[in-house]
């Protein structure tokens, strides 16, 4: 029975890929292995190392839309066997990570980061969290700095950049405190900052925060006005605030 099993997910794998170079992928087979994941969850174990291998084989050959494929099954298997998302979570950190360092291969950067947002989107329990996932926060910086001569899509990769930094600090935020966390990445905010001759191109939550810092400016300005009588508490409070307010700003769009 076992044995069965295991030549089935394969099968149903390989109706998903495109028949032919070039060809299409066939997206709605995806939803036949999620379902047969759910029904076996135990095949997860073998579906996860399947699908990274297969990626791996087929980007060392550069055919792209083959291992695009990979990385949107794993999206999807994510999505749909949450609940036993710890048995295939190794490989999907693994194959994210080949693609986000893929930077002669925007397309692949940004299916990575789209599955890792998903991945975020569906934690709840630190204990899954891989460690292997400490050093995205750096590939997303990478990626929302992007140079790129073309303006479109450096816009684009810079916005998935910081789509996936947002995903980053959401999923930090199960396992650190989040002003410590921030402090530990000033970087964050100095890409946000450099992003805003983007600005028009920048999801609306990060306007907000640049707006949020403003009135935090205001408010610190008016508490200063209307407290001359406590002018030593002032100060301190005053320090604390300009040395935190980044921080705050981040903390309050971020999460």
């Amino acid at each position: 029975m076992a044995f069965g099993k295991t030549k089935k997910y394969k099968r149903i794998v390989k109706t998903i890929f495109p028949q032919v170079e070039g060809g299409e992928m066939q997206l709605g087979n995806i939803s036949k292995l999620v379902y047969f994941c759910e029904m076996s969850p135990e095949q997860l174990q073998k579906v996860g190392p399947y699908i990274e291998a297969k990626a791996q084989k087929n980007l060392s050959k550069k055919r792209l839309i083959y291992v695009s494929t990979c990385i949107i099954i794993i999206r999807e298997l994510i999505i749909g066997c949450r609940n036993h998302l710890a048995l295939f979570s190794g490989n999907a950190t693994r194959l994210m990570k080949i693609l986000l360092i893929q930077a002669e291969y925007p397309s692949l950067q940004i299916e990575a980061t789209e599955t890792f947002i998903r991945f975020a989107s569906v934690q709840d329990d630190s204990n899954q969290i891989p460690p292997e996932i400490d050093e995205f926060i750096k590939y997303f910086i990478i990626m929302a700095k992007n140079m790129d001569n073309d303006d479109t899509m450096r816009r684009t990769i810079r916005g998935e950049g910081l789509r996936g930094v947002t995903a980053y600090v959401s999923l930090a935020s199960l396992t650190d405190d989040l002003d410590t966390f921030i402090s530990r990445h000033t970087d964050i905010i100095y890409t946000i900052l450099d992003n805003m001759q983007y600005r028009d191109q920048i999801p609306s939550p990060y306007v907000f925060l640049f707006k949020n810092n403003n009135n935090n400016n205001n408010n610190n300005n008016n508490n200063n006005n209307n407290n001359n009588n406590n002018n030593n508490n002032n100060n301190n409070n005053n320090n604390n605030n300009n040395n935190n307010n980044n921080i705050t700003a981040i903390i309050y769009i971020l999460t």
